[in-house]
């Protein structure tokens, strides 16, 4: 298995690292303002997305490989 995908400078890596923050900022929410699961799936839906948008731009610059 080659691990060198989920390097945080690989555009697998950062990818992973954004839909985990999302996923953590998701479950936050949840606990912590007592929000619906619509509102959960939303949030982290709306992180991934900018999280791939992220990726992409920065691929885009040749930041990411």
């Amino acid at each position: 298995m080659n691990l060198d995908l989920l390097l945080p400078y690989t555009t697998s890596g950062a990818m992973l690292i954004g839909i985990l923050f999302s996923l953590i900022y998701a479950i936050y929410m949840k606990k912590k303002e007592n929000m619906s699961w619509l509102v959960f799936f939303l949030t982290f839906s709306a992180g991934g997305i900018s999280a791939a948008f992220g990726v992409s731009i920065l691929s885009i610059f040749d930041i990411l490989k």
